[in-house]
């Protein structure tokens, strides 16, 4: 489903919210309304994205960084860090700096839309996801300064949209 036009307010999403209601008309969609002026109507979301998030939160933000990340919906705008694409996919993932640390980060290799992952500068260690088949539309990939250890993955050069990729000053080793 595409996104609809943009609300810049509360009040103009709640106006045209009533208007409907009024009108009687049945929308199949959830409206989210936010503040900034790239909000707009989030449409549905992917359940598998959710969980995958929740499960990488629940496993790593022991300093509890991600408590903005609560509710039903991540592609509300605001769920720190975390942007989805117009069809509720979450297509974008930086948490930089946040102390999220151990490992692995498997749960995150569900997120299959995913464009931009940032991970840098955090505690996190564990090998690698063993298998990145899934983020082929994979373009930008931080995941330096952390503790990540063992082989690189020879599935990473199935990245092809891939085009930066920083696993610098991690204890990687690799060909």
């Amino acid at each position: 489903m595409k996104h609809k036009a943009c609300f810049h307010t509360p009040r103009q999403c709640l106006l045209m919210m009533v208007m409907f209601t009024t009108t009687s008309i049945m929308l199949s969609a959830t409206f989210v309304c936010a503040t900034n002026n790239s909000a707009s109507l989030a449409v549905s979301w992917s359940s598998s994205d959710h969980s995958a998030l929740l499960e990488f939160k629940a496993s790593l933000d022991a300093h509890l960084n991600l408590m903005t990340w609560s509710g039903d919906d991540h592609c509300s705008g605001l769920w720190y860090g975390v942007r989805c694409d117009a069809n509720g996919r979450v297509n974008r993932l930086v948490l930089q700096g946040l102390q999220l640390s151990g490992g692995p980060i498997e749960p995150l290799a569900r997120l299959d839309a995913l464009r931009i992952l940032s991970l840098d500068n955090n505690l996190l260690n564990g090998s690698l996801p063993t298998n990145f088949s899934n983020w082929r539309y994979m373009r930008s990939l931080y995941l330096s300064r952390n503790e990540f250890s063992g082989p690189i993955p020879d599935s990473i050069s199935t990245l092809s949209r891939l085009w930066r990729l920083d696993l610098s000053h991690n204890i990687l080793s690799g060909h």
